[in-house]
């Protein structure tokens, strides 16, 4: 009995060593896999947009990009930051200087990644009409410290004006704009 009591004891002990073993190295590849983090945004009124954004356009959405880190080849650091690119077509343009295309950064994942680490509050997809108000300021990058870059004005999905079935652009909060009352807002 005591023989039987010594070898299940030893197996336990073996059992215990492996696995706080593995786990020692298992470990931080998991945790690597589960990152927490949280961004604030600010809610700016459509008014509010129209008088300070650098840059208004009417676009067209060609393109989401895949989830990257802020630095050159894009994978994770201990200190980055998950962001992704919104390419759009420019269809008309409504204040500020602007090319044909244009690229917005936005922080947070692209929303169908499966790996959700920082949410980015909206639902572009390819083909969208908007419109948008963008500042055109620097975005945080590992090495040099800050790269220019085009950025929504406040929350993404707020800084928008998504075009609705009936031609008018409507913002998050149901409020409706035809697109020359909006330009003339501009122009005042």
């Amino acid at each position: 009995m005591k023989t039987v009591l010594k070898k299940v004891g030893v197996v336990l002990v073996l059992i215990t060593l492996v696995t706080l073993i593995v786990g020692k190295f298992a470990f931080p590849l998991v945790v690597n896999r589960f990152i927490t983090m949280e961004a604030s945004y600010v809610e700016y009124p459509v008014e509010t947009m129209i008088m300070e954004a650098d840059i208004i356009f009417l676009g067209q959405v060609a393109a989401v990009s895949e989830t990257r880190w802020n630095q050159e080849n894009g994978q994770y650091w201990n200190d980055g930051l998950p962001y992704h690119e919104v390419t759009l077509s420019v269809i008309r343009p409504i204040a500020g200087e602007l090319e044909d295309e244009v690229r917005l950064t936005i922080i947070g994942n692209n929303p169908l990644d499966k790996e959700f680490v920082l949410e980015s509050n909206h639902a572009l997809k390819a083909n969208d009409e908007i419109v948008i108000f963008a500042r055109d300021t620097e975005f945080t990058w590992r090495e040099p410290k800050r790269i220019p870059a085009i950025m929504f004005m406040g929350s993404p999905n707020t800084s928008i004006l998504a075009k609705g079935e009936d031609g008018l652009y409507y913002s998050v909060n149901g409020d409706s704009y035809s697109l020359d009352d909006l330009i003339n807002e501009v122009k005042q």
